[in-house]
C-alpha cells in the first residue's frame, strides 16, 4: 500500500519538467531562427558561446533553434565528413510544452519520448486504477526504445522520473507480436501478460491473456485475414 501511495503520490506532484526536457528549453526568448555549433553538450547546456566558425572544430554539435529561442534539433557530426552520427528532433505544442524527443543514431531510430497525456499511457492507466480516473494532461511521459523499427519497450514515468510501470514487448522474424508483458513501478510485478501464436495448420491466431495471478482470464481465437 506504502509504494501504492508513492507512485500515487509523485503522479499528482507538481514538478518541473524532467532533465531531459529541461535541457532542451535552455533559450526561451523570442529570435528568429538560428543554427549554431558546440564542441561539447556541457557547453550547450551551460550557454556557453556557441563556436564561431563552424569548421574550428571537428567534433561538434549542431543546435538549430525555432522562432522562440528553443531548440527543434541537435546533430552529433562526424570527424571526418560531418556526416550525423546523432540526432535529436523536438517538437512543442501551441503552449510552448515540449511533447515529442525523437533520438536517432546513423538515421535509424532508437528511442522517442512522448511528454504528457498519451495512448499507451491512457491505456495503462485505465486498467491499474479505478474506472474514472483522469491522469493529468503534463504530469508523465513515455520512453519508447526501438529495435529495427518495432517499439520494444514503454517506459512510464513520472515527470521526476519515478517508474510507474513499463511494457514489454517481442517479435517473431516477421515482425509480428508474439508476447507482451506489463509491469509495475520498480517492483518488476507482473499485472498482465499475453501470449500470441499462430496455428499453421488452423491459419488462426491464438491469444492467450494472463493476469497477475497467474491465473488465464482470456484464451482467444482468430481467423487471420
Amino acid at each position: 500500500m506504502k509504494k501504492i501511495l508513492r507512485i500515487i503520490g509523485s503522479f499528482f506532484a507538481i514538478i518541473k519538467i524532467s532533465i531531459a526536457s529541461e535541457l532542451m528549453v535552455i533559450n526561451t526568448e523570442s529570435q528568429p531562427k538560428t543554427t549554431e555549433y558546440y564542441s561539447t553538450f556541457s557547453h550547450l547546456y551551460q550557454n556557453i558561446k556557441p563556436i564561431q566558425n563552424e569548421y574550428s572544430s571537428s567534433n561538434k554539435i549542431k543546435v538549430l533553434r525555432g522562432d522562440n529561442g528553443k531548440i527543434t534539433s541537435m546533430e552529433w557530426l562526424s570527424e571526418k565528413n560531418l556526416s550525423i552520427l546523432k540526432k535529436r528532433i523536438f517538437t512543442y505544442d501551441q503552449n510552448g510544452l515540449l511533447r515529442n524527443i525523437a533520438y536517432m543514431e546513423n538515421n535509424i531510430l532508437i528511442e522517442k519520448t512522448i511528454m504528457g497525456k498519451n495512448k499507451v499511457g491512457k491505456k495503462f492507466f485505465s486498467y491499474i486504477f479505478s474506472p474514472g480516473f483522469n491522469p493529468r494532461e503534463y504530469n508523465y511521459f513515455i520512453k519508447t526504445i526501438f529495435e529495427e523499427d518495432m517499439p520494444i519497450e514503454h517506459k512510464i514515468l513520472s515527470m521526476n522520473n519515478h517508474p510507474i510501470g513499463k511494457i514489454m514487448k517481442k517479435y517473431d522474424e516477421n515482425k509480428n507480436l508474439i508476447h507482451e508483458i506489463w509491469y509495475r513501478g520498480t517492483s518488476n510485478m507482473v499485472l498482465r501478460e499475453f501470449t500470441i501464436k499462430f496455428n499453421q495448420d488452423s491459419q488462426y491466431h491464438e491469444l492467450m491473456e494472463i493476469d497477475k495471478n497467474g491465473n488465464i482470464i482470456r484464451n482467444q481465437i482468430a481467423l487471420t485475414n
